[in-house]
């Protein structure tokens, strides 16, 4: 099964994503922080991230420049 982390701040966007992904089959994992989704990455593997690129301190484009 493909894993997925789902990356917002905002509670509603990862129940409704996580919910949709979910249903179509995947393993899907929420984060509300970009500091929690890097952290989490050091020790995950996943298959894609979507992360909301506007987030308080650490943002969605510095989770991005971590995971390449």
């Amino acid at each position: 099964m493909k894993r997925i982390l789902v990356v917002d701040d905002d509670p509603d966007i990862l129940h409704i994503i996580s919910e949709i992904l979910s249903e179509a089959g995947y393993a899907v994992d929420t984060i509300q922080d970009g500091q929690g989704a890097i952290e989490r990455l050091k020790v995950e593997f996943y298959d894609l991230v979507i992360t909301d690129l506007n987030m308080p301190e650490v943002g969605g484009m510095e989770v991005l420049k971590f995971i390449v």
